[in-house]
């Protein structure tokens, strides 16, 4: 089931993550590990994610001497997974109605 969380636009995507985090243990307290981009590989949110929640949080960077598309171990399952609505345009679109 997704549970999105939407955000005004100048709240930074590390403090709306803590929000999704809390909610995401709270459903599902199995989870203790969260693979995510870059931007949430900072120590103090690592480091509040474990104290708080028991979840690790592993950042899953870019090489850093590549310009061009590469191919993000772990973060393409996540891009790949959000496509599939995408080919359900009505449910995608139109909420499944």
């Amino acid at each position: 089931m997704l549970d999105p969380l939407v955000t005004p636009s100048d709240v930074q995507d590390r403090d709306a993550a803590r929000v999704l985090l809390t909610r995401l243990h709270a459903e599902h307290p199995e989870i203790v590990l969260v693979w995510a981009g870059n931007g949430y590989g900072g120590d103090e949110f690592r480091t509040w994610a474990q104290a708080t929640l028991g979840i690790t949080v592993k950042a899953v960077s870019r090489p850093k001497d590549v310009k061009d598309f590469v191919l993000l171990p772990k973060r393409w399952v996540v891009e790949r997974s959000n496509s599939w609505p995408m080919r359900a345009r009505r449910n995608a679109r139109h909420g499944g109605s």
